[in-house]
């Protein structure tokens, strides 16, 4: 192989690398602590934090939840929708739509106040695109 063709390559390789870490850093995410979780019927969770991680093309952003006390992890990647509008002004409840075949239970959450569900609606539809 060509000393210069070899070079080359290395370049290449070492633009991408450089590339992949400037995406990884620039990562956007939002997080929100103390929400409560139940997912499904299973027995709520509290002070759990919730973030929101903007993908980058073509990556779908994700949702990881998780309490480290309550040894507590869920990660959402995929397709779902939300539903703001229910009886009680902090609430929101995750939907999965079952595109992969399978049907996952929705996952209900809770907040501290109005404001901060206001804000994670607006972090789901602007950061994972979702309207």
């Amino acid at each position: 192989m060509d000393m210069e063709k070899m070079l080359e390559e290395y370049r290449q390789a070492q633009r991408i690398r450089i590339s992949r870490k400037l995406v990884n850093k620039a990562m956007a995410f939002v997080q929100f602590k103390k929400v409560e979780v139940q997912d499904g019927s299973g027995p709520p969770i509290k002070d759990v934090t919730m973030e929101i991680r903007k993908g980058t093309l073509p990556d779908p952003g994700i949702v990881v939840f998780y309490n480290e006390a309550a040894n507590f992890k869920d990660v959402i990647v995929g397709s779902f929708i939300f539903n703001d509008k229910l009886t009680c002004d902090n609430q929101l409840k995750i939907m999965f739509d079952g595109e992969d075949g399978r049907r996952r239970q929705d996952i209900n959450l809770t907040f501290a106040t109005t404001m901060l569900k206001d804000e994670c609606v607006a972090s789901l539809i602007n950061y994972l695109d979702l309207r």
